[in-house]
């Protein structure tokens, strides 16, 4: 299948680096293979590390035809797959998009039996004549075939199944077909909990061991699928596992929850019931005519050590686990790349340093988008990871909650120019130092959740020097109830020392939660038609956070850091006697040069904190204000250009961008 990421980039060669005196090209319809040219992409990185014994140095690239090329294993690339600087080791597609190389195969499938229902024969009536079938003993696929638990707080490396159709990724049989059934109730279980299910559905629930039940359980922010533990129903009550989530069962609002992978459930083309007894799958198809696809592979490519590597031009799918998974090696490149329908992550780095993911498209992921651990703390030596130009669009499908788009961790990495969208929680997450969030459009998320932000940092104090530039952020959480807590920054827990600048808010619930912290600057920043007011205020360490405060987890996760010796004490001067500087007090933030339309710019848990900030040059207008074009809010009006500016430079179609930029702000500056 033809992939062209953002609009054709994919077609933007390689320039700059002199040609590799070693090509080997892979085209699996070759009749006979040569030292240059082999029928499997597993076969070309054998062959290259044949020249390598011989010829240490040897520039080397593998080139992939046009068309699909399968691995029913995962390609490891290891030291010896590596170039040197200005040569890369190079791993590229057709020129023009066209090569595809997927971790699954072709599976067979038959249509529904009365014998496959035989344990529901309840809903035989609805699937005979349109389910089908795939039998999974033959296709190789690796460990049990269980659906994989999904959660905030567990870790899921792999998928137990996955299938594709015409390019689209299949989800568990699910009820309610969208939402959450919010009347039930729970009491604590000797080997779990009790929780209350719709009266009709308790019985086929409790009796199928393929069935979960999940939702949200503990926290708005803490999506989790539990085990449905064997028994009859008490009524309408089931009995359930323990939570893998270290928080108590919530007493204070009603739980949302929904079963997963029912059989009765199976109603929606694009779903599949799994039974791992008796390893098959049921699924309605999205083209009955069409062939499907089953992943066998964890992975497609596993990078471990590998330097001066390019990979590019390559649409990477179909995988159970990472669709790509980096650990160590520096100076890599992944560009221009289509990268989807994953049981896990689709891009994963672990400290690799000076790696960039450009102009590739990364979707349908059931965990997060792309996540990235590079740099050290303790010493702020940099990773240098840059996420550029690329789009990261429906992740966090199996797992809705702190699954995001793309999540950063470490020091020193970026994330510029990229879209992010239709996500039910975060679309960026930050934990560490020296990350830059600049010239990138979010927008579609935080669907399903509430107490998150769409760009998102908490519970530390050390975690400084981060900056947020330059980003349009529209329609996100706009239908949320008013008292909802869903933002478009949100610096949670006293996380502090953030340059919040030149960032766009339109149509967002709250623009901007400063949850306690301290030496915030938030600047020259636009809020457009915010539901409530721009920037929420609070003082949380000096009242119900007091505790944490003192002695809890941001004392411990200050303790962590030499917060007080070279190179922190230059680097971040406001640490070094925080200890004796009035903990909990948020202190050190300055809101300047500001506009809010249509609400007010702050809101305040108690009037009397104002007194913390520092307040210059914000600008305050209601609805109706005619346009703003004067000299003295000329600053305003050069800000909302160069944003304009980036989104030109996105590569992405703007029209719907210019009409609300010209129906919302009122300057006429996008002809």
């Amino acid at each position: 299948m033809r992939y062209l990421p953002l609009g054709g980039l994919a077609a933007v060669m390689l320039a700059g680096h002199p040609a590799p005196a070693a090509t080997i090209l892979v085209d699996p319809t070759l009749s006979q293979e040569t030292p240059a040219s082999v029928r499997s992409l597993t076969a070309a990185v054998d062959r290259a590390r044949e020249i390598r014994k011989d010829a240490p140095d040897e520039p080397i690239a593998i080139e992939l035809v046009s068309g699909v090329h399968r691995v029913d294993r995962i390609i490891s690339l290891t030291r010896a797959e590596s170039g040197v600087p200005g040569t890369p080791f190079v791993i590229r597609g057709a020129a023009d998009g066209s090569t595809s190389v997927l971790g699954s195969v072709a599976a067979p499938t038959r249509p529904v039996a009365e014998a496959d229902l035989a344990a529901a024969p309840d809903v035989a009536p609805a699937l005979l004549g349109k389910a089908l079938v795939v039998d999974l003993k033959d296709l190789g696929l690796p460990g049990d075939r269980k659906l994989r638990p999904r959660g905030a707080y567990v870790g899921t490396p792999d998928s137990a199944f996955e299938l594709v159709q015409n390019g689209r990724r299949f989800r568990p049989a699910r009820w309610p077909d969208e939402g959450y059934w919010s009347e039930a109730t729970a009491t604590a279980d000797p080997d779990g909990y009790r929780v209350t299910v719709p009266p009709e559905h308790a019985a086929a629930w409790a009796r199928d061991p393929n069935t979960l039940l999940a939702g949200y359980f503990v926290s708005d922010w803490a999506y989790e699928t539990v085990p449905i533990l064997p028994g009859e129903p008490d009524g309408d009550s089931l009995r359930i596992g323990r939570f893998q989530a270290p928080l108590d069962l919530r007493e204070d609002m009603p739980f949302r929850i929904a079963a997963v992978n029912a059989i009765a459930a199976l109603d929606q083309p694009g779903e599949y019931y799994l039974d791992a007894a008796a390893d098959r799958a049921i699924f309605l198809p999205l083209d009955p005519g069409a062939p499907v696809e089953v992943a066998v592979t964890k992975s497609i490519f596993a990078v471990n050590g590998s330097n001066n590597l390019l990979i590019e031009k390559l649409e990477l799918a179909n995988t159970l686990g990472d669709v790509v998974a980096f650990t160590g090696g520096d100076d890599i490149t992944l560009r221009d790349c289509g990268i989807r329908n994953t049981g896990s992550r689709g891009v994963m780095v672990e400290g690799s340093r000076r790696l960039t993911v450009e102009r590739c498209v990364v979707a349908d992921t059931a965990e997060t988008g792309i996540t990235v651990y590079s740099g050290d703390r303790p010493s702020l030596g940099r990773g240098d990871v840059v996420i550029a130009n690329s789009a990261v669009v429906r992740f966090g499908q199996d797992s809705p909650t702190y699954r995001p788009g793309v999540e950063l961790h470490g020091v020193g990495n970026t994330l510029r120019g990229s879209y992010l969208a239709h996500g039910p929680h975060s679309a960026v997450v930050l934990g560490g130092n020296d990350h830059r969030v600049e010239n990138n459009e979010i927008e579609d998320v935080l669907r399903e959740t509430n107490d998150a932000g769409a760009i998102y940092m908490g519970r530390d104090w050390t975690m400084r020097g981060n900056v947020i530039t330059g980003n349009y952020l529209h329609d996100i959480g706009w239908g949320a109830p008013e008292q909802a807590f869903v933002t478009g920054v949100y610096f949670d827990d006293q996380f502090s020392g953030v340059e919040l600048t030149r960032n766009v808010f339109v149509r967002v619930h709250r623009a901007v939660v400063l949850g306690g912290g301290r030496d915030h600057l938030i600047k020259n920043n636009v809020f457009l038609w915010t539901r409530r007011p721009a920037i929420h205020f609070d003082d949380r360490g000096l009242n119900w956070q007091k505790d944490m405060t003192a002695g809890g987890q941001l004392r411990q996760n200050l303790d962590a850091m030499p917060y007080a010796t070279e190179p922190w004490k230059s680097r971040y001067p406001e640490l070094v006697n925080i200890l004796d500087d009035e903990l909990g007090v948020p202190k050190g933030n300055r809101i300047i040069g500001n506009a809010a339309f249509g609400k007010p710019l702050l809101e305040f848990t108690d009037p009397a904190i104002r007194s913390y900030l520092t307040e210059e040059g914000n600008i305050e207008l209601p609805a109706d204000t005619p346009p703003v074009k004067s000299d003295d809010d000329g600053e305003l009006v050069n800000n909302v250009i160069k944003l304009n500016d980036t989104l030109k430079g996105l590569s992405l179609d703007l029209a719907e961008r210019r009409r609300i930029m010209q129906d919302m702000i009122y300057f006429k500056l996008l002809d």
